[in-house]
């Protein structure tokens, strides 16, 4: 795979991951948040990992034309990716930050993109993320509705704060995708765009 179209599978995925670890950041939740069981869950339930799953989407990936792509991608491919892949691309990938999450899933449903996992550090507790995706500019704008970390709801201006780091690794320069469409359907995503340059 090329380095764009390893870093634009990277950047599809690590967007969606990135923030996480600013939830260490909300001291309002995180003291009391393994303390209660409620355990937030997405509209779509348990998404199953798989590496056929995780082969499709490369295989998508390796099909895009810089020039202009459409990628259509499901939550299981996705999640899958996360789940096998994402190590390895952060490993061959060392100035990007660690994330500390385990059993990571996204849902594309309701017209959003749903992220669930456990956070490790600083305290174990399931999260979940309610994200909004819209393209201006050719630059993707995330829109974090809601959050809990465990059975405790997220500050506004956390989630503000995570939607902006997001944003900001997804429309890194650097990266030279530039986005068109995206479009969250039900278990599908479909991003759109092109990358600059070599």
């Amino acid at each position: 795979m090329t380095r764009s179209r390893q870093l634009l599978v990277g950047l599809l995925a690590l967007a969606i991951l990135l923030a996480l670890p600013s939830l260490a950041c909300v001291p309002c939740c995180a003291p009391c948040a393994d303390l209660l069981p409620s355990n937030p869950t997405s509209p779509c339930g348990p998404i199953a990992v798989s590496r056929e799953a995780a082969q499709r989407l490369e295989s998508k990936v390796r099909m895009v034309d810089p020039a202009g792509f459409q990628l259509t991608l499901t939550d299981e491919e996705l999640t899958s990716w996360i789940a096998l892949k994402l190590p390895e691309f952060l490993a061959q990938n060392p100035g990007l930050p660690a994330i500390p999450v385990t059993s990571p899933q996204i849902c594309f449903a309701n017209g959003k993109v749903y992220v669930t996992g456990q956070l490790t550090d600083p305290v174990q507790a399931d999260f979940l993320l309610e994200v909004s995706v819209q393209v201006v500019n050719e630059q993707v704008r995330l829109t974090m509705e809601s959050g809990r970390l465990g059975p405790m709801p997220m500050p506004q201006d956390i989630l503000d704060s995570l939607g902006k780091a997001a944003e900001d690794t997804i429309n890194d320069p650097s990266f030279n995708v530039r986005f068109t469409r995206v479009q969250v359907l039900d278990r599908v995503v479909v991003v759109e765009g092109h990358v600059q340059g070599p």
